[in-house]
Formats: structure tokens, C-alpha cells, sequence
């Protein structure tokens, strides 16, 4: 019984346990369901509670690495991202195996990435490749890894990771992404040709829709890179079209309207963006799409429809949109002056920023406009605040400078002198090497002077004169200078001594007259008191009649009393009060006491300068009063201001050598530092002027040595550097301007010095230099996205980047001429080099191969202006058109450039063109009648007979490409006989060869080429001719002749398009005749030569395959693997077949067949014989590795694919049938 009860209790606690057990499970599952359901059902802040409660109820449940997962992802899709990240991280790290552990990683990633932590983002998306290379989430984690080093500017990380991808996820079905992704790398990286090789590789790797719209997009950004906006409009153009309504398209159409709005094409913008934007039903690209219409009506400056497209925009649309919006309106406000609604609309902008934390180039935008509209309404306190924001936002913007100035120039306006003053101090320490600094030094003594604080003003007027000698307001301050010291610095110590000492002498008994003399003279010398001065010398000549010597001494004083008083109200611009003409009077009466006068020559020369003004005096009897001065007072402290004033009125008259002795005596005496700097400058000026230049020169170098202090040096260096630029000098002249520029960049003369300085050093082939000068003043600065933003911010000076595209234009490094060229065009309004700019772009386009583009480029070039590059522009146009064999539009263009021509040659040359263009499109009458006018018109030029020749070589050029080659061959014959002297004659030998060549007339040929080779040893067209020959020579088969040829044209071409030709055909006959050192070196050679030929990696892929022919399969392997990145769709699989191919030849049959079986994956228009042969390698190395099986499997690959040819079908299921025998 005790048995039995036990065994009943222990049936029971097993139940009972069992039951428990039972029951906790049920309850977790039950959980979990419920946890789940709710999140599947979109209650994530439901299921998030309940995930919580499960992961803390069933610690060490079977699910908690699930529970986890969802839990992470509620609270993502909750927007409580860093607790999600804390929740995938931890799965990721508790449970690594478990199935959910790659996509947690991935997760963590998105989590950072949300977050904006890109870097720990990017870690965490490489993690997912490193733990798990073989998830299938590992392609898409490592693309995102690559993309967020982009974010960061980590190019070089963002280019090893996606060539990583590249390499290893062949299979992927995100490869083609990764094409797009390494493509927008190398955009980034301004590897603009690879970009473009990678987006076209995605066009031909797939079919799906949106990765080849992603990649013509790609394209279209390269070509837009470039400056070839043609060819960016048709790839834009494309994707509009066959994706309408999709995100590529959006893109597509939102690039396409920038390129309208750069080129001014607005009303074509507008009419895209209307018709398009009705494929888009979603609010956010539909409210878009009007905002750019919005853009390009107030870019066209139609406010009205501007205002009217933004008010259609819901202010509660997402993003950064409303905020375009308001600033949009408070611009077309402020284009229409309704200053308080902009003020409004811009303060709006700065509050949505605040709450939003959104702004970037708005804010600094639209404090910009605040600031600005403030000095417009004239709030200083209000435009400083602006200021100050702004500064604080930009402390490097080039247009804050611009402000500060107007700034300190908006307090003096306002006479708020204490602010300008420290406004004013707080510019120069900012802006120490100001242009302006002279300037504002200057307004601000002025203002202190209107005031009436001329103590106050002094400093400002003395700065300017002692620090800035060549300012525009120099002169300006030193008359200010002088005029404050003569009548309002009084001696007030000094008259009150000479007071007392006439109070001393009256009460001695000293005679009253005398007594009045030194009164008045105390008045006119120390007290300043001009009018009191007067009235005492009045009284005192009054009083002296009758005595000459007092008479003398009275008037002169009185006469200069009179004279300080007519100056003063003169200088104030007040009514003269007739002072100057009693000054005039008076002197003339002390003229006639003059041995009495105290300063006899200062009597003269005011009573010459004011009876005998040199406006109203005839030349001889001026010459003739000065001369008379000279002789009189040879040793006066006026003479040199007086031998200047012979200078000039001998060489008014025309007696430029009396007027050099006169310049020659002022620098020779050296008594005047002004005077004598001057007579350097005009001395040089009459040198110059009489075709002395290189005296002219010499006098202002002595000038710039001697007289540093003189505020004619910047005026010489800008002379002399003219006199060396008009001498075709023109580094010496910039190095003039330079130092110019250095020494006094607040001068007038540095302003227009800047610009000369780049257009010498391009004048001057140094371009180098100009680039070195150019590049500091814009490199660095970015230019805002936004084209309305544009608008307002400041750039540096357009000129700068139109004169640095012409460097490299000149240097031929067309992608950064194209770059800054097209920010000249879209930074200004100003159009004084936009035809220079727009001819140079059709230049680049013509020399790069892209003759419709600059066609469009040619077209754009405006007949105003400067006539030559119109001219220009049609001729290279007409070219074009000539050489595409459009006959008629090219005559049109010719007819049009010959009324533009600038000379008989050119004129010559364009109706030879008209006349060629006759000749091909066969109007025979036409061309006979105007051949005898065009030889009538001619009958006189030297060069009549050469253009006859070339009409001459046409005809024969046609009738050979009609197969006319007989009647080709006389019209040569023609040229040798009556033009042999002519530059075509060699033309002519040519085409007679080649035409005897093309009828397969060997000896004739043979004959012919002789005949060249003795008439024409130094011909350019050597080279051709041997090329010619050695065709021949390769048709009769003799290979050593013909490649004897192709080394003789190789050594003699003096074409750069011949010698590639040459290079080319020496390089296809090495590889057929085996000779791998000889391809080896040619291929280099051509690349050394030719590295941006159209055909530059198939020289490469040349160079691959001689390494491995000549046994060197380490570096062939290395070679060819650096090229796989470079190279299009249609050349990968053949370098991945050369790969290969030097893997087995060296015996690594494993690594052969892991890069022979990528072929058939790398694309869908791979051909085909490089992917029978890549299954064939594959198959062979596996048969070497002793696997059977995986051999026949290969072999098979080549039955079974369709399109392969039959012939290899056959042989493969003969090498399957030998195998298979084998057993």
C-alpha cells in the first residue's frame, strides 16, 4: 500500500510538472502569435510593448533571437532608431548563426545611416560581406557600404569595396547596381570617361528598366561633366520617354530643365515641365516639378506666373519644400520692390529654418537678402545684425567683403560717425588687403569734415596720403590736408606771443602803420583769420600811399588774403564774393612795386596764374610770361612747377625736343618730389610719342626706382606693361601688372590689371603661369545648387573663369576648359567673352569627335560684338558641314563667313571652299561660271594657282569616291601638269598611287610610289603613301616588304592621325606574324603617344596578351586585371578570356576555371566565341585537374547554349564521346 501511494504521488508531481511545462510553452507561443499578429497588422507601438514583455518573460525561449528582431524593427518603423539599432545589434551579436543575423547587421546599418552616423554605418553594412560572404543580402550590404563612403568623401574606400563587389558577385542579380554605383564613384572622383564606360556596361548588362534608365542617367550626368550638353539632352530625352512617370524619369526631367534654364532656353524649360509633370499623380514629384516651373519663371523674371506656380504648392507638403517655396515668393518680391513683403518673406525663411533645422544655402541666402534689403531702407542697426549672421555662416564667402563696405558706407550716409568709425576698423582687420580700404578711409574723413570735425577728419586724410599714394583719392586727401591746415589749425600759442609783442611795441611808441603790418601779417600767417587779415591790409595800403616799399610789402599780403578767401569759399562751394578777382586786381598792383614784395617770384607766378590762365592764353604769349618767370627767379622753389608748365605748353605746340630739355631740367634738380615724378611720366609719355619707346621704357623703370613714393607708379607699371604687350612681350608685361597688383591693389589701375594679367600669360603660351595666377582666386569656391540662390550669392569675378578655360583650352585639357567655361556663362549676365566662350566650346567639341555639338555650339555665337568670332564660328561650322558632306548648308555658311572676312586670303580661301562644295554636290554649269569669276577676282593673288589646284584635286577626289578611278587619276595628272609647284601636287602623286593601288595594278602602283618618293621625299603625306604600298605588298604576300612599309610610316608620319593609323597596322601585323616583343613595344609606343585615343584599350589588351605570349604570366595576369575596371561590355569577357588563358598556360587550372566561368556571366551581349571558348579552357584545365565529370559538364555547356555555332557544338560532343570512351 505505502508502494502504491508512492508511485500515485510521483505520477502526480509528473503531471503536475508536465502540465507546467506544457502550459508555459502554450502561453510563449501564444505570445509570440499575438506580438506578431499585431505587428503584421501595422500596430507596431502595440507590438513593440509586446515583443518587450516577451523578451523579459521568456528569457530563454527557442524565439528570442526573432522576438528580437521584430522588436528592433517596430521600433525602426516607430522612428525610435537608436533603440532599434541597440536591439539588432545585440541579435546580431548574441545569436551570429542564427538566420536572422545578416539582416540584423544590415539593420544596424540603416539604423546608423538614419541616424547620420555614415561612417559606423558603412562598418556596419561590411560586417554583413565579412561574417556572411555568402548571404545573399552580403552584394546589396557591401554596395550600400561603398555608397556611404561616398556620403563621407571617402572615394578611395567607396572604389576598393565596389570593385571588391565587382570581382566577387558576378552572379548577384545587384551586379548591374554595382556597375551604377561604381560609375557614380567615379563621377565623384571626376573620373568622368570611366563613369561613362561603367553607366553604358549597365545599359548592355540587362534588360530591366530601372537600371538602364539609372544608367543613361549616369551617362547624362557624365555628359553634362563634360560640357556635351547635346548629348546629355538626347540620353535625358531617352529616359523621359521610356519611363514615363517613374522616378528616373523625374530625374531625367528635373536635369533636363537645368540644362534649359543654364542655356536660357526658358519658355522650352517651362513647356517640358507642364507637358511632363502630368505623368506624375504622387504629391511629392508633382509639387516638385512645379517648383522648378516656379524656379524658371522667376529665372526668366516673370515674377507674376512665378508666384501664381508657388501659390499651387500645399505648404504642408513634405521636406524641404515649403521652404523653396517661401523663399521663391520673397524673391519675386524683392525683384518687384515690395521691400516690407520680402523682408517678411525672408524673415518667414529663417524662422521655418529654426524649426525645421533645415537651410543649408537658404539661410545663408536669404540673410544675404535681409542684409541687403536693409541698406536699401537704409537700417544700419538692422543690416549690421544681417551682416553678422551672415558672416558667422560664411566667414569665407566672397561677396561678404561687398557688404562690410557698404556697411561702414550706409553709417557715414547716415552720419552715425562712431559707428562707422567702428565698423570701419573692424573691416580692415578683417579684410587688411582690401581693394577698398583707400576708399573708405577717405568717406569717413569726409564725413567727419561735413560735420565740421575737422580735427576728427585729419587722421583719415592723412592715412590715405601717407599709406596709399596711388589712390584715386590721393589728391583729393592732400587737398583736404592743406586745405584743414590753412584754415582751421590756427597758432593760437604763437599769435598770442606775437600779441604780447605788439602790445609791447605800441606801448614803446612804435608807429601805429607799423604796427598794423605785423597785426595783419599775425592774422594771415598764425591766426588763420582771413577776412580780419583783409580789412588790416586794406586799412594799411590805404594808409601807404606814397610809399612804394609799403605799398609793396602791403598788397602782396592783401592780395593773399584775398586769394586764401576766394580758395576757401571755392573749396566749400560757396558763392566766390569776388574775392578771386580782388585777388587778381591786387596782385596786378603789387606787380608794380614788385622789388618791394616780400616773395617776388610767389607774386609772380599768382599773378600769372590768375591773369594768364592756359585756357584763355594763346600758347606763344603763355611760352613767353613763363620763360620770363624762369629767367627772373632761377632759383625759386616754384621753378619746377613752372618748367612742367613750359613742358607742356611746347609740347601742345608741337616742340616735343624744347619740351624733353625743360622735363630733363625738372628731374635733373630734383628740388620738387612731385613735380620731378611727374616730369619721368611725361617725359616718357613725349619719348613714346615720338617712336622712342625704348627710351620711353628706361624713363619709367628709372621712375619706379627712384620715386617709390610717388602716386604715379601704378600708372607707369600699367604703361610699361602696355608698351611690352604692344611688343608682343607679354610675360614681361604681366610681371608688370603683377607687381602692380602686389604693390597697389587699391589703385584704379589694378581693377582692369587683374583680367590683363591672365589674357598676357595665354598671350604668351604660358599658361602654366596664367592657370598658377588664375586658379587660387576660384578654386575652392562652390557655387550653390540652386540657380535662384545664384542669383543673389556672390562668385568670384566671371572673368577669372573664362580666362582660365582659355588656359586649358590652350592646353588641351578640354575637361577643365569645358568646366570653367560653362560657370563663366552661368555665373554672369555679362556678356563680354560669352562668344569667345561659346566658340572655344565648339572648338573642344570639333577636336574631340563631336561635330554635332559644336555645331550647336557655332550656332549659339552672336553676330554683335566682336565680328571675328562669328566669323570664326561660321567657317568652322562650314567646315563641319563640308566634311560630313553636306555640300549645300556648308556653301550657305562659306557665303555667310565671306562677307565677314577679315582679309584677301581668307576671302580667297572661303571661295575655294564654295567652289569644292560645287564640285561634290556635281553642279557643273554653276561651278564653270563661277570658277571664271572666282579667276577673274583673283588674277592677282599670289595663292590663285594653289586654289586652282585644290578645285583641280576635288574633282579628282569625287570621281574616285564615284569608282571613277581612271578620270580620278587624269585629274591628278592635270595638277602634276599644270600645278606642280602647288602645295597639291603631292596630293595628286597620292591619290594616283592609291587609285592604281584600289584597281589592283600592282606595277603601276609600284611605279607611281617611285615616282613619289623622288618628286615628294619630304611630303607630308610620306606616310600614307607607304601605307598604300604596303597593302599592296600584304595582297601580293610579301609580309617582309609589307612590314618594312608599315615601319617606314610609322617613321616618317608627321600627321598625329596617320602615325596612329601607322602604329595600328604595324601592331595587327606583329600579332600575325607572331612577333609579341614587337607588339609589346608598338602598343606602348601608341599609348605613350595616344593616351586618349577612341581605340586606347584594345592597345592595351594587346600589350596583355604579349606579356602571356611571351611567357610573362605574372605580369600579363597583373596587366589584364587592371584593365577589367576600365574597359566596356564588349571587351570585359574577352580580358577575362586572357585572364584565363595566361592562368593556364602557366599551369593554375584552378584559377583558370574561376575566371573562365565568369565569361558567360559578365554580359548578355557577350560574344559568343569568346564564351564556347571560355566553357573549352575551362573544361580542358578540368580534364589537366584529372575531373572528368566537371569536363564533360563543360563541354556540354557549349551543346546546350543556344547560338553557338555548329561546328563547335560538333567538336565539343567529340571531346564528351573521347572522355566518355575513356571508361
Amino acid at each position: 500500500m505505502k508502494r502504491h501511494c508512492k508511485k500515485t504521488f510521483l505520477i502526480f508531481t509528473l503531471c503536475l510538472l508536465f502540465g507546467s511545462a506544457f502550459s508555459q510553452q502554450y502561453n510563449e507561443s501564444n505570445d509570440f502569435s499575438y506580438a506578431l499578429k499585431l505587428y503584421n497588422e501595422g500596430f507596431f507601438d502595440i507590438a513593440a510593448q509586446q515583443f518587450s514583455l516577451f523578451l523579459n518573460r521568456y528569457p530563454g525561449s527557442e524565439r528570442l533571437a526573432d522576438a528580437r528582431y521584430y522588436y528592433g524593427d517596430a521600433l525602426y518603423k516607430l522612428n525610435d532608431v537608436e533603440n532599434a539599432r541597440i536591439e539588432f545589434q545585440g541579435l546580431a551579436v548574441s545569436f551570429p548563426e542564427h538566420s536572422r543575423a545578416p539582416q540584423a547587421w544590415l539593420m544596424v546599418g540603416d539604423c546608423y545611416h538614419k541616424l547620420n552616423k555614415i561612417e559606423e554605418a558603412a562598418k556596419a553594412y561590411e560586417t554583413v560581406k565579412i561574417l556572411y560572404p555568402a548571404n545573399a543580402l552580403a552584394p546589396g550590404a557591401l554596395l550600400k557600404a561603398a555608397e556611404c563612403y561616398m556620403e563621407v568623401r571617402q572615394l578611395s574606400r567607396a572604389e576598393q569595396i565596389t570593385k571588391e563587389f565587382l570581382d566577387r558577385y558576378v552572379e548577384s542579380s545587384e551586379y548591374p547596381r554595382g556597375r551604377i554605383v561604381y560609375g557614380k564613384v567615379l563621377l565623384q572622383m571626376q573620373e568622368l570617361e570611366r563613369a561613362g564606360q561603367q553607366f553604358q556596361k549597365v545599359y548592355e548588362l540587362t534588360d530591366n528598366k530601372a537600371f538602364r534608365a539609372e544608367a543613361k542617367l549616369g551617362e547624362a550626368t557624365v555628359y553634362r561633366k563634360l560640357g556635351l550638353n547635346t548629348r546629355a539632352v538626347s540620353a535625358l530625352q531617352e529616359i523621359i520617354k521610356a519611363n514615363p512617370g517613374s522616378d528616373p524619369a523625374y530625374q531625367a526631367l528635373a536635369m533636363l530643365a537645368q540644362i534649359y534654364q543654364e542655356s536660357r532656353e526658358w519658355d522650352t524649360a517651362i513647356a517640358l515641365l507642364r507637358k511632363e509633370s502630368a505623368a506624375y499623380t504622387a504629391a511629392e514629384p508633382k509639387n516638385h516639378l512645379k517648383l522648378l516651373q516656379a524656379q524658371t519663371f522667376f529665372l526668366k523674371g516673370d515674377y507674376f506666373n512665378a508666384r501664381k506656380t508657388l501659390q499651387e504648392i500645399p505648404s504642408s507638403a513634405p521636406g524641404e519644400l515649403p521652404l523653396k517655396v517661401q523663399f521663391y515668393a520673397a524673391c519675386c518680391d524683392l525683384e518687384e520692390k515690395q521691400f516690407n513683403a520680402a523682408e517678411n518673406g525672408f524673415k518667414t525663411v529663417l524662422k521655418t529654418i529654426e524649426e525645421t533645422g533645415q537651410g543649408g544655402e537658404f539661410q545663408s541666402a536669404a540673410l544675404y537678402n535681409l542684409a541687403d534689403l536693409q541698406f536699401t531702407l537704409g537700417n544700419f542697426q538692422q543690416a549690421r545684425n544681417y551682416l553678422n549672421q551672415f558672416a558667422a555662416l560664411n566667414p569665407n564667402d566672397p561677396g561678404l567683403e561687398q557688404l562690410h563696405k557698404r556697411l561702414v558706407e550706409l553709417a557715414l550716409r547716415q552720419k552715425s560717425l562712431l559707428p562707422a568709425v567702428d565698423e570701419l576698423q573692424r573691416f580692415r582687420g578683417a579684410y587688411p588687403n582690401s581693394a577698398y580700404r583707400d576708399d573708405l578711409l577717405y568717406q569717413t574723413g569726409r564725413a567727419f569734415f561735413r560735420e565740421g570735425q575737422y580735427d576728427r577728419s585729419l587722421p583719415f586724410f592723412q592715412q590715405v596720403s601717407d599709406e596709399y599714394v596711388c589712390s584715386a583719392a590721393w589728391d583729393s586727401s592732400n587737398a583736404f590736408i592743406e586745405f584743414i591746415a590753412t584754415y582751421y589749425q590756427a597758432g593760437q600759442q604763437t599769435g598770442v606771443t606775437e600779441l604780447a609783442k605788439l602790445l609791447g611795441k605800441m606801448l614803446t611808441g612804435v608807429e601805429r602803420r607799423s604796427l598794423m603790418f605785423e597785426l595783419g601779417k599775425l592774422y594771415l600767417s598764425d591766426l588763420k583769420d582771413y577776412e580780419e587779415a583783409a580789412k588790416i591790409f586794406e586799412h594799411y595800403v590805404s594808409e601807404s600811399s606814397g610809399d612804394s616799399a609799403a605799398m609793396g610789402e602791403g598788397l602782396y599780403y592783401l592780395g593773399e588774403s584775398y586769394l586764401k578767401l576766394a580758395e576757401h569759399r571755392r573749396f566749400l562751394r560757396l558763392p566766390d564774393e569776388n574775392y578771386a578777382l580782388k585777388a587778381e586786381e591786387t596782385f596786378k598792383q603789387a606787380m608794380g612795386a614788385i622789388r618791394y614784395a616780400p616773395n617776388p617770384d610767389t607774386l609772380t607766378y599768382r599773378f600769372l596764374s590768375l591773369t594768364a590762365p592756359a585756357e584763355a592764353t594763346p600758347p606763344d604769349k603763355l611760352l613767353a610770361f613763363w620763360q620770363r618767370f624762369e629767367d627772373a627767379y632761377p632759383r625759386s622753389a616754384l621753378l619746377p612747377r613752372v618748367q612742367l608748365q613750359l613742358a607742356e605748353i611746347l609740347a601742345a605746340s608741337g616742340n616735343p625736343d624744347q619740351a624733353l630739355i625743360y622735363l630733363d631740367r625738372v628731374i635733373t634738380a630734383r628740388k620738387d618730389y612731385f613735380a620731378a615724378g611727374k616730369a619721368f611720366w611725361k617725359k616718357a609719355e613725349l619719348l613714346a610719342a615720338g617712336g622712342n619707346e625704348g627710351e620711353a621704357i628706361q624713363t619709367l623703370k628709372d621712375f619706379l626706382l627712384e620715386y617709390t613714393r610717388h602716386p604715379y607708379q601704378a600708372r607707369a607699371y600699367q604703361k610699361l606693361a602696355g608698351y611690352y604687350a604692344a611688343a608682343g612681350d607679354f610675360p614681361t608685361a604681366a610681371k608688370f601688372l603683377e607687381r602692380l597688383v602686389d604693390l597697389f591693389n587699391y589703385a584704379d589701375e589694378a581693377e582692369p590689371a587683374r583680367e590683363q594679367i591672365s589674357d598676357y600669360y595665354i598671350r604668351s603660351g604660358e599658361h602654366t603661369k596664367a592657370l598658377a595666377y588664375l586658379e587660387p582666386k576660384i578654386n575652392g569656391y562652390k557655387s550653390p545648387a540652386d540657380p535662384v540662390i545664384r542669383r543673389y550669392l556672390a562668385a568670384p569675378p566671371a572673368p577669372f573663369y573664362f580666362y582660365a578655360g582659355k588656359a586649358y583650352y590652350q592646353k588641351k585639357e578640354y575637361r577643365s576648359a569645358r568646366q570653367r567655361l560653362l560657370a563663366y556663362l552661368n555665373f554672369t549676365r555679362d556678356e563680354a567673352y560669352q562668344n569667345e566662350s561659346l566658340l572655344l566650346l565648339g572648338k573642344m567639341a570639333q577636336e574631340d569627335g563631336e561635330p554635332e555639338a559644336a555645331l550647336v555650339q557655332y550656332a549659339l555665337v552672336k553676330q554683335d560684338g566682336e565680328s571675328i568670332f562669328f566669323y570664326q564660328a561660321n567657317q568652322n561650322a562650314a567646315d563641319i558641314l563640308f566634311s560630313q558632306g553636306k555640300f549645300a548648308e556648308a556653301y550657305q555658311k562659306y557665303e555667310l563667313a565671306g562677307s565677314l572676312a577679315p582679309d584677301a586670303d581668307q576671302k580667297l580661301y572661303l571661295d575655294t571652299q564654295k567652289l569644292r562644295c560645287l564640285v561634290n554636290q556635281g553642279k557643273k554649269s554653276l561651278y564653270e561660271s563661277q570658277l571664271g569669276a572666282f579667276k577673274k577676282t583673283y588674277e592677282k593673288h599670289p595663292q590663285l594657282k594653289n586654289s586652282l589646284a585644290a578645285l583641280e584635286y576635288e574633282s579628282a577626289k569625287a570621281a574616285y569616291n564615284e569608282k571613277l578611278f581612271d578620270k580620278a587619276i587624269n585629274h591628278c595628272k592635270t595638277v602634276l601638269s599644270k600645278y606642280k609647284t602647288s602645295e597639291h601636287a603631292d596630293d595628286a602623286q597620292y591619290l594616283i598611287v592609291r587609285s592604281y593601288a584600289t584597281l589592283n595594278r600592282e606595277k603601276e602602283a609600284l611605279k607611281e610610289f617611285e615616282q613619289f618618293l623622288k618628286e615628294f621625299p619630304g611630303s607630308p603625306l610620306l606616310a600614307e603613301v607607304y601605307l598604300v604600298i604596303a597593302q599592296v605588298h600584304f595582297r601580293a604576300e610579301r609580309s617582309d616588304a609589307g612590314l618594312e612599309a608599315v615601319r617606314k610610316a610609322v617613321e616618317t608620319a608627321s600627321r598625329p592621325e596617320t602615325k596612329k593609323t601607322a602604329l595600328t597596322m604595324l601592331i595587327s601585323t606583329y600579332k600575325g606574324l607572331g612577333l609579341w616583343d614587337g607588339v609589346l613595344t608598338a602598343s606602348r609606343e601608341y599609348l605613350a603617344a595616344y593616351p586618349n585615343a577612341g581605340d586606347v584599350m584594345d592597345k592595351k589588351i594587346s600589350i596583355g596578351i604579349a606579356l602571356s605570349r611571351l611567357n610573362r604570366y605574372t605580369d600579363a595576369i597583373d596587366y589584364l586585371q587592371s584593365l577589367k575596371f576600365e574597359v566596356s561590355s564588349e571587351q570585359e569577357p574577352e580580358i577575362q578570356f586572357y585572364i584565363g588563358e595566361a592562368y593556364f598556360n602557366s599551369g593554375q587550372y584552378e584559377s583558370a576555371i574561376n575566371e573562365f566561368v565568369k565569361i558567360p556571366l559578365l554580359s548578355q551581349k557577350t560574344k559568343l566565341q569568346w564564351e564556347a571558348s571560355a566553357f573549352y579552357y575551362a573544361g580542358q584545365c578540368y580534364e589537366r585537374l584529372g575531373r572528368k565529370s566537371d569536363a564533360i559538364r563543360m563541354y556540354q555547356e557549349i551543346i546546350n547554349r543556344p547560338g553557338i555555332e555548329y561546328d563547335l557544338k560538333r567538336q565539343a560532343q567529340q571531346l564528351i564521346d573521347k572522355l566518355n570512351s575513356l571508361n
